[in-house]
């Protein structure tokens, strides 16, 4: 008798410890959905930051966090210029900043499940036009248009929740 009862004990230890540690664990599909839903609260709020991801190889005197960040209020863009300049490629100021709380904004699902982010601003310079391309993971590119001056760069990077 004394022994059934350890067995019975034993036995419900294992198979509480296996309940309670299988809550915890989410599947991949849990995770992904979760993700899925995070970004989507990003963009429908309208608070969230473009992170540029950096070239594999950097020179150590230029810098390599560029980002968008939009918000209801604003978007702010600091982002390198890729292609001919008459300025010096090193000075910190080159490229493509701007921060405006006058632009457009427009949201469209796109047919992989991400979205499809439109934002029209002026900057002193003109007129830019950016194109986000979303993913459900969050993965995304940005494709910055000048009308004016006719040319377009484009940038991979991520959405993430601003800090």
């Amino acid at each position: 008798m004394k022994k059934m009862g350890i067995l019975i004990l034993l036995l419900f230890f294992a198979v509480g410890s296996n309940i309670l540690y299988g809550q915890g664990k989410k599947s991949k599909k849990q995770r992904k959905a979760e993700q899925t839903e995070m970004i989507k609260q990003l963009i429908e709020n309208q608070n969230y930051v473009f992170k540029r991801t950096p070239p594999p190889v950097t020179d150590p005197g230029y810098p390599t966090i560029y980002e968008v960040i939009v918000t209801k209020e604003e978007v702010i863009g600091i982002l390198p210029f890729f292609g001919a300049r008459f300025e010096s490629e090193k000075n910190p100021e080159i490229g493509n900043r701007f921060k405006n709380k006058d632009f457009d904004y427009k949201v469209e699902n796109a047919k992989n499940g991400g979205w499809n982010i439109y934002i029209k601003t002026e900057v002193r310079q003109g007129l830019y036009d950016m194109t986000l391309k979303v993913s459900p993971s969050g993965m995304a590119t940005l494709m910055l248009r000048d009308p004016v001056r006719e040319w377009t760069v484009t940038y991979r990077g991520d959405i993430q929740q601003i800090i």
